[in-house]
């Protein structure tokens, strides 16, 4: 057999290489691609991931979160506590930003009419307007069984032209991820208001950079 002493350093490299990407290959099977996907960023690009859009720096921005009418039915509050989280979860890690306070951009929207998200930001003064979709949010997989779901859409408007610069529409959000949660072990209030925390840190981490395994490590604590 011939000793890796005498190989040359391109063959040393090329055989790294293989012997990472066999491994990756060993923790994608394992845990699963999201997972896995966010663990291999993390040892190409180091702890932090870079935001997808992070035009929101310096700007004055307003979040506005609206709900489908079937998830305003059953949850009322549910666009305005997200909508809040959100606003604090960029107020805290998005450098220098500048929020409208979500409590002037909901009166605003609840005593007036409006038909484009842009005109919210016009009337608040905002450069930026963050606005998210709830299409869909359940907290029950089954009668006596919490598995929270949600189906968002992430906007970015920019109020003086009306054009979007930024969209996603993510897959599905399960929380917990992995597992079901009896109804008999937390109190549907609690359980409602850690999955917006979740929801909420989903949505910012497009713009701000983040380490990828604290969001799957708060998600595999979640066992009550």
């Amino acid at each position: 057999m011939e000793d890796n002493h005498f190989l040359s350093p391109a063959s040393r490299w090329l055989g790294g290489t293989i012997f990472m990407l066999l491994g990756m290959g060993t923790l994608l099977l394992a845990t699963g691609c999201t997972s896995a996907l966010a663990t291999a960023a993390w040892l190409i690009k180091g702890p932090n991931v870079p935001p997808e859009f992070d035009g929101l720096k310096k700007k004055k921005v307003a979040v506005v979160c609206t709900a489908a009418t079937q998830s305003v039915y059953a949850y009322p509050n549910v666009a305005k506590d997200l909508g809040r989280a959100v606003a604090r979860q960029l107020q805290r890690n998005v450098k220098e930003i500048k929020l409208v306070p979500p409590q002037d951009v909901e009166e605003w929207m609840d005593s007036h009419q409006w038909t484009e998200y842009p005109e919210i930001g016009q009337v608040v003064g905002a450069e930026l307007l963050v606005a998210i979709d709830v299409n869909d949010f359940r907290l029950y997989k089954g009668q006596t069984i919490f598995q929270g779901r949600a189906d968002l859409t992430i906007r970015v408007f920019d109020c003086a032209t009306g054009e979007v610069l930024f969209e996603r529409r993510p897959p599905e959000i399960l929380y917990p991820p992995n597992h079901v949660v009896s109804t008999a072990e937390v109190r549907e209030s609690d359980f409602r208001r850690d999955f917006i925390r979740v929801l909420a840190d989903h949505i910012g981490r497009y713009f701000y950079p983040h380490d990828p395994r604290a969001l799957f490590a708060a998600e595999a604590a979640a066992i009550y």
